[in-house]
């Protein structure tokens, strides 16, 4: 039972410290996402014509920054030794 409980509390570590990647990736990127997203309705005054295609991109560049811009910074992925 033991090794189970661990392995429970390591995985549930790893998502916790994955989803906090994935919040700080999202919040760096906000910023350039809303500055593009202004530019492109109120300045050029043009709709995304392909919007699914814009929301599938802008997730993937979240999770690319998650995993390897963010990573190779913190290096905080590792998990704890109990």
């Amino acid at each position: 039972m033991p090794q189970k409980r661990e392995r429970r509390y390591l995985f549930l570590t790893l998502l916790r410290r994955l989803f906090q990647k994935l919040k700080k990736a999202l919040s760096d990127l906000l910023p350039i996402i809303l500055v593009i997203t202004v530019f492109q309705l109120a300045i050029l005054r043009q709709t995304f014509s392909d919007l699914l295609e814009v929301l599938i991109g802008a997730v993937l560049v979240i999770i690319g920054l998650m995993l390897f811009v963010h990573q190779n910074t913190e290096h905080k992925l590792m998990l704890p030794r109990r």
